[in-house]
């Protein structure tokens, strides 16, 4: 036991100290990342992307299309909250490595309405997620996301099309 507290000990305090490196760029920039998951994806509050996301972003899906541009992602985060409305994204990580975040959540939400071409289930969800963005200029300018889609269709018992799966999936 004392071992695994020692370990726990140093462990903690190395957290600490890779706080105390950061930039102010790099606490920037989590800060901002944190804003795309609690205001836009939890709340809803997409406006507050046209603060956030630089000119040209690109949001690059695991299944899906890249998202281009702000407007793209204003209306790709409504869209899924008009089936979502209750969804939620909880960050269980985040590290900031000079102009990137790498960030971890868990999300939820239940299934109210179709989403694009998907029947609606009533049913509740709970996926793991993940993903990269890139920094320029003080602004998000580029996103590499994961989230556990399998997952949350056997939780949804749904299928998601066939055109949704793209290749490297």
């Amino acid at each position: 036991m004392k071992c695994s507290v020692g370990v726990i000990a140093i462990l903690s305090v190395a957290l600490m100290l890779g706080a105390c490196d950061r930039s102010a760029d790099e606490e920037r920039n989590l800060a901002m990342a944190e804003r795309v998951f609690s205001e836009a994806w939890s709340k809803g509050n997409v406006d507050v992307l046209d603060e956030l996301l630089g000119d040209g972003y690109v949001k690059h899906w695991a299944a899906n299309e890249p998202t281009v541009g702000r407007a793209a992602m204003k209306q790709a985060i409504l869209d899924w909250r008009a089936s979502v409305p209750d969804h939620n994204e909880e960050i269980v990580g985040m590290l900031a490595t000079g102009d990137m975040v790498f960030v971890r959540w868990v999300e939820t939400g239940t299934m109210h309405n179709d989403y694009l071409g998907v029947p609606a289930t009533g049913k509740h969800f709970k996926a793991a997620g993940m993903g990269w963005l890139r920094f320029e200029g003080g602004k998000i300018v580029e996103e590499w996301t994961s989230v556990d889609d399998w997952g949350t269709q056997v939780q949804l018992g749904v299928q998601y099309p066939e055109s949704w799966v793209k290749p490297g999936w």
